[in-house]
């Protein structure tokens, strides 16, 4: 999950029951959209699909 995530543009990490990012303060829509696309092939990949 995390490998896929970060070569589609997003670097994640898991504490606890947590799925952490930290994106910078400024961020930009395409920015936002490039996260919310690279965790859903992570999410997608650790489901099995």
């Amino acid at each position: 999950m995390f490998n896929t995530a970060y070569e589609a543009g997003a670097m994640v990490r898991v504490g606890g029951n947590n799925l952490m990012m930290s994106p910078p303060l400024i961020i930009s829509e395409a920015e936002i959209d490039t996260i919310l696309q690279a965790l859903d092939a992570g999410l997608t990949k650790a489901a099995g699909g």
